[in-house]
Protein backbone atom coordinates (compact mmCIF):
# COMPACT_ATOMS: atom_id res chain seq x y z
CA UNK A 1 0.00 0.00 0.00
CA UNK A 2 2.59 2.43 1.11
CA UNK A 3 5.74 1.25 -1.44
CA UNK A 4 7.76 -1.90 -1.92
CA UNK A 5 10.63 0.09 -0.65
CA UNK A 6 9.42 -0.38 3.03
CA UNK A 7 10.43 -3.31 4.93
CA UNK A 8 9.98 -2.38 8.75
CA UNK A 9 6.48 -2.23 10.93
CA UNK A 10 6.53 -0.53 14.72
CA UNK A 11 4.27 -1.49 16.86
CA UNK A 12 4.13 0.03 19.97
CA UNK A 13 1.45 -1.14 22.94
CA UNK A 14 -0.55 0.78 25.02
CA UNK A 15 0.38 -1.10 28.01
CA UNK A 16 3.34 -2.98 28.56
CA UNK A 17 3.96 -5.41 31.66
CA UNK A 18 7.81 -6.37 31.51
CA UNK A 19 8.21 -2.40 31.99
CA UNK A 20 9.17 -1.75 35.45
CA UNK A 21 6.83 1.11 36.75
CA UNK A 22 10.05 3.01 37.63
CA UNK A 23 11.69 2.74 34.27
CA UNK A 24 7.84 4.28 33.01
CA UNK A 25 7.60 7.05 35.67
CA UNK A 26 10.91 8.15 34.52
CA UNK A 27 10.24 7.66 30.76
CA UNK A 28 7.27 9.72 31.36
CA UNK A 29 6.10 8.44 27.79
CA UNK A 30 2.72 10.53 26.28
CA UNK A 31 0.37 8.50 24.94
CA UNK A 32 -0.70 9.32 21.04
CA UNK A 33 -4.15 8.51 20.08
CA UNK A 34 -5.68 9.44 16.54
CA UNK A 35 -6.65 13.21 15.87
CA UNK A 36 -5.39 16.90 14.08
CA UNK A 37 -2.89 17.13 17.38
CA UNK A 38 -1.33 13.55 16.97
CA UNK A 39 -0.63 14.23 13.53
CA UNK A 40 1.12 17.48 14.60
CA UNK A 41 2.59 15.66 17.10
CA UNK A 42 4.07 13.24 14.88
CA UNK A 43 5.38 15.67 11.61
CA UNK A 44 7.48 17.62 14.67
CA UNK A 45 8.75 13.93 15.98
CA UNK A 46 9.66 13.44 12.24
CA UNK A 47 11.36 16.53 11.70
CA UNK A 48 12.67 17.14 14.83
CA UNK A 49 14.12 14.32 16.70
CA UNK A 50 14.06 11.44 13.52
CA UNK A 51 16.37 13.68 11.37
CA UNK A 52 19.06 13.96 14.77
CA UNK A 53 19.27 9.95 15.27
CA UNK A 54 19.45 9.14 11.60
CA UNK A 55 23.62 9.74 11.38
CA UNK A 56 23.70 7.26 14.10
CA UNK A 57 21.40 5.21 12.19
CA UNK A 58 23.13 2.13 9.85
CA UNK A 59 20.08 -0.01 9.38
CA UNK A 60 17.77 2.84 8.40
CA UNK A 61 17.89 5.60 5.51
CA UNK A 62 14.49 6.85 5.55
CA UNK A 63 11.28 7.06 7.67
CA UNK A 64 7.86 8.41 6.36
CA UNK A 65 4.43 9.17 7.85
CA UNK A 66 1.09 8.33 6.39
CA UNK A 67 -2.27 9.41 6.95
CA UNK A 68 -4.26 6.79 5.28
CA UNK A 69 -2.94 6.85 1.70
CA UNK A 70 -1.54 10.40 2.19
CA UNK A 71 2.19 10.88 2.66
CA UNK A 72 2.36 13.98 5.20
CA UNK A 73 6.09 13.86 5.90
CA UNK A 74 9.75 11.92 5.10
CA UNK A 75 13.02 12.08 6.80
CA UNK A 76 16.06 10.56 5.07
CA UNK A 77 19.53 9.74 5.23
CA UNK A 78 21.78 10.24 2.03
CA UNK A 79 25.59 9.26 2.47
CA UNK A 80 28.36 10.14 0.25
CA UNK A 81 29.57 6.35 0.58
CA UNK A 82 27.13 4.13 2.15
CA UNK A 83 29.06 1.33 4.08
CA UNK A 84 32.47 3.66 4.56
CA UNK A 85 33.62 4.95 7.85
CA UNK A 86 34.25 7.84 7.37
CA UNK A 87 32.38 10.58 4.73
CA UNK A 88 29.34 13.56 4.38
CA UNK A 89 25.58 12.67 5.33
CA UNK A 90 22.86 14.27 4.51
CA UNK A 91 19.66 15.10 6.40
CA UNK A 92 16.41 16.10 4.85
CA UNK A 93 13.33 16.99 6.18
CA UNK A 94 10.35 17.02 3.72
CA UNK A 95 6.32 17.83 4.49
CA UNK A 96 4.25 17.97 2.05
CA UNK A 97 6.90 17.04 -0.42
CA UNK A 98 8.52 20.84 0.36
CA UNK A 99 11.78 20.64 2.28
CA UNK A 100 11.80 21.96 5.69
CA UNK A 101 14.98 21.44 6.51
CA UNK A 102 18.40 20.40 5.30
CA UNK A 103 21.59 19.35 7.38
CA UNK A 104 25.43 18.18 6.45
CA UNK A 105 27.58 16.61 8.27
CA UNK A 106 30.47 14.93 7.90
CA UNK A 107 30.77 11.74 10.29
CA UNK A 108 32.99 9.17 11.57
CA UNK A 109 32.08 5.23 12.34
CA UNK A 110 34.00 3.18 14.39
CA UNK A 111 33.28 -0.54 16.32
CA UNK A 112 35.17 -1.05 19.35
CA UNK A 113 35.86 -4.19 20.77
CA UNK A 114 35.04 -4.58 24.01
CA UNK A 115 37.64 -5.89 26.61
CA UNK A 116 36.97 -9.56 28.68
CA UNK A 117 38.01 -7.77 31.92
CA UNK A 118 35.63 -4.36 31.08
CA UNK A 119 32.70 -6.72 30.08
CA UNK A 120 33.11 -8.87 33.67
CA UNK A 121 33.55 -5.65 35.69
CA UNK A 122 30.92 -5.26 38.50
CA UNK A 123 29.86 -1.58 37.18
CA UNK A 124 29.06 -2.60 33.95
CA UNK A 125 25.51 -3.64 33.24
CA UNK A 126 24.05 -6.41 32.39
CA UNK A 127 23.15 -5.49 28.94
CA UNK A 128 26.60 -3.94 27.97
CA UNK A 129 27.96 -7.70 29.53
CA UNK A 130 26.27 -9.36 26.23
CA UNK A 131 28.26 -6.86 23.90
CA UNK A 132 31.13 -7.25 21.69
CA UNK A 133 31.58 -4.25 20.75
CA UNK A 134 30.70 -0.31 21.14
CA UNK A 135 29.37 1.76 17.96
CA UNK A 136 30.63 4.93 17.68
CA UNK A 137 29.67 8.35 15.44
CA UNK A 138 31.52 11.28 15.77
CA UNK A 139 29.50 14.19 13.51
CA UNK A 140 30.28 17.71 12.77
CA UNK A 141 27.98 20.60 10.93
CA UNK A 142 29.66 21.61 8.22
CA UNK A 143 28.17 24.66 6.23
CA UNK A 144 30.06 23.81 4.13
CA UNK A 145 33.08 23.83 6.13
CA UNK A 146 33.03 22.31 9.74
CA UNK A 147 31.16 24.38 11.91
CA UNK A 148 30.80 24.90 15.47
CA UNK A 149 27.96 23.65 17.37
CA UNK A 150 28.04 25.19 20.61
CA UNK A 151 25.30 22.84 22.08
CA UNK A 152 26.66 19.99 20.94
CA UNK A 153 25.68 16.91 23.04
CA UNK A 154 26.06 13.06 23.99
CA UNK A 155 24.08 10.67 22.09
CA UNK A 156 22.97 7.65 22.51
CA UNK A 157 20.59 8.22 19.51
CA UNK A 158 18.34 10.40 20.98
CA UNK A 159 20.59 12.71 22.44
CA UNK A 160 21.13 13.25 26.30
CA UNK A 161 21.22 16.49 28.01
CA UNK A 162 24.78 15.84 28.64
CA UNK A 163 26.90 18.54 26.83
CA UNK A 164 29.92 16.93 25.14
CA UNK A 165 31.71 20.01 25.93
CA UNK A 166 32.69 20.40 22.33
CA UNK A 167 31.47 21.64 19.04
CA UNK A 168 30.54 18.40 17.81
CA UNK A 169 28.71 15.43 18.69
CA UNK A 170 29.56 12.29 20.09
CA UNK A 171 27.43 9.00 19.57
CA UNK A 172 27.93 6.24 21.75
CA UNK A 173 26.95 2.66 23.65
CA UNK A 174 26.93 4.90 26.65
CA UNK A 175 25.67 3.44 29.39
CA UNK A 176 22.90 5.87 30.49
CA UNK A 177 20.76 6.82 33.30
CA UNK A 178 17.22 5.08 32.57
CA UNK A 179 15.78 8.35 31.13
CA UNK A 180 18.64 8.26 29.35
CA UNK A 181 19.61 12.39 29.81
CA UNK A 182 22.98 11.70 31.29
CA UNK A 183 25.80 9.27 31.65
CA UNK A 184 26.18 7.04 34.27
CA UNK A 185 29.73 6.98 36.22
CA UNK A 186 31.75 3.33 35.76
CA UNK A 187 34.75 1.79 34.20
CA UNK A 188 33.22 1.37 31.08
CA UNK A 189 32.06 4.84 30.34
CA UNK A 190 35.38 6.01 31.02
CA UNK A 191 37.12 3.62 28.71
CA UNK A 192 34.47 4.38 26.28
CA UNK A 193 34.76 8.25 26.58
CA UNK A 194 38.86 7.55 26.58
CA UNK A 195 38.26 5.68 23.50
CA UNK A 196 36.50 8.05 21.77
CA UNK A 197 38.79 11.00 22.69
CA UNK A 198 42.00 9.34 20.91
CA UNK A 199 40.04 8.32 18.21
CA UNK A 200 39.04 12.26 18.08
CA UNK A 201 42.63 13.36 18.20
CA UNK A 202 43.98 11.15 15.65
CA UNK A 203 41.55 9.63 12.88
CA UNK A 204 38.96 12.05 12.89
CA UNK A 205 41.08 14.67 12.91
CA UNK A 206 43.62 13.72 9.88
CA UNK A 207 40.35 13.12 8.17
CA UNK A 208 39.19 16.34 8.21
CA UNK A 209 42.36 18.14 7.81
CA UNK A 210 42.64 16.32 4.59
CA UNK A 211 38.59 17.58 3.75
CA UNK A 212 38.62 20.94 4.88
CA UNK A 213 40.79 24.37 5.97
CA UNK A 214 42.77 23.65 8.89
CA UNK A 215 41.03 26.75 10.35
CA UNK A 216 37.34 25.45 10.00
CA UNK A 217 38.43 22.32 11.52
CA UNK A 218 39.71 23.42 14.39
CA UNK A 219 37.15 26.56 15.30
CA UNK A 220 35.07 23.05 15.02
CA UNK A 221 36.66 21.10 16.83
CA UNK A 222 37.67 23.34 19.48
CA UNK A 223 35.99 23.45 23.35
CA UNK A 224 32.99 25.56 23.70
CA UNK A 225 33.11 28.38 26.22
CA UNK A 226 29.98 27.13 28.06
CA UNK A 227 31.28 23.90 28.75
CA UNK A 228 34.87 24.66 30.19
CA UNK A 229 34.20 23.27 33.14
CA UNK A 230 33.18 19.83 32.13
CA UNK A 231 36.12 18.62 32.28
CA UNK A 232 36.45 14.49 31.94
CA UNK A 233 36.18 14.16 28.61
CA UNK A 234 37.85 17.47 27.29
CA UNK A 235 40.94 16.55 29.71
CA UNK A 236 40.81 13.04 27.95
CA UNK A 237 41.26 15.00 24.34
CA UNK A 238 44.02 17.51 25.58
CA UNK A 239 45.71 14.49 27.01
CA UNK A 240 45.17 12.64 23.51
CA UNK A 241 46.31 15.70 21.64
CA UNK A 242 49.64 15.42 23.56
CA UNK A 243 50.70 11.92 22.75
CA UNK A 244 49.73 12.63 19.18
CA UNK A 245 53.18 12.59 16.86
CA UNK A 246 51.49 13.17 13.34
CA UNK A 247 51.18 16.95 13.08
CA UNK A 248 48.10 19.12 13.13
CA UNK A 249 49.01 23.06 13.41
CA UNK A 250 48.89 24.78 10.80
CA UNK A 251 51.92 26.69 9.70
CA UNK A 252 52.81 28.81 6.34
CA UNK A 253 55.13 25.25 5.82
CA UNK A 254 52.49 23.14 6.24
CA UNK A 255 51.26 21.24 9.41
CA UNK A 256 54.04 20.67 12.09
CA UNK A 257 53.54 19.12 15.39
CA UNK A 258 52.62 20.92 18.95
Amino acid sequence: KYGPGLTTLFWFPAHDPELPSQVLRDLAPRPVVAGAEAGRLLIEFLTRDVTTILPFLVSLQSVALYEGSRLLGTASSTESARNERTGQVTITAEIEARTTSQVKLFVLKEALPIPPWLRQHPDTPIALKKMNRAKITLAVRLDPEPTHQHDSVFHVYFPTEEPSGTGFAVHADFHVKPDRTRLMPGAYNDWLLAKIANICATIFLDKLLARYRAGKVYEALAPSESHLAQGKFLALLGEALKRRRRGFVATAAGLVSR
